[in-house]
């Protein structure tokens, strides 16, 4: 089950952060140099952020701090997709922050997916890292891929809400994993 998860989480956030210059100039009127360093402040703010998440997650459960990655995110890409689809003034500011959101949520998911691969991993801890690169290459790919199609379908303000959605099914299908004391 958390492997499906992790496949749908690294599908709909690459689906986002793959394009990123893209979207955020299309949806938001936001130029690939802003979102450039947009996305740096927050990458920058996340990796201070790993060592919290780290002693967090071994305080309350790498599940834990899954979900609230997966919240995270889920929240910033819907703000996203709810400032595209609205066309308020301060759409730019809505894109601008919650790409920041986004690109800090995933701290708290990648190391509470390290540390729960691990756990539910039969076999060598090699091994279960294995498979969780497998998984975000997978994702990347995939990624990688739907963007171009959805967009020459829907536009790239469109890909925020196909985000939302593959992120919103990586909790749901995560959930009963992370009420068991695997993910505690």
């Amino acid at each position: 089950m958390f492997l499906i998860a992790w496949l749908l989480t690294m599908t709909g956030v690459q689906t986002f952060f793959d394009v990123v210059p893209l979207v955020m100039r299309d949806a938001f009127a936001v130029s690939a140099s802003a979102s450039s360093l947009l996305f740096l402040l927050g990458a920058a703010i996340g990796t201070l952020v790993f060592p919290w998440s780290g002693r967090l997650a071994d305080k309350r459960g790498p599940g834990t701090v899954f979900v609230v990655g997966l919240l995270i995110t889920i929240v910033a890409f819907a703000a996203m997709t709810a400032s595209a689809i609205s066309r308020p003034t301060f759409k730019g500011l809505v894109g601008s922050l919650a790409l920041v959101l986004a690109a800090i949520a995933y701290s708290f998911l990648v190391v509470a997916a390290t540390m729960l691969i691990v756990r539910l991993t039969p076999g060598s801890e090699g091994s279960a890292m294995g498979l969780l690169n497998a998984i975000i290459a997978a994702g990347a790919v995939i990624g990688a891929i739907a963007p171009a199609y959805v967009a020459r379908a829907f536009g790239y303000a469109s890909l925020p809400g196909m985000a939302t959605l593959f992120v919103a099914a990586a909790l749901l299908t995560c959930l009963p994993l992370m009420r068991t004391k695997t993910g505690r």
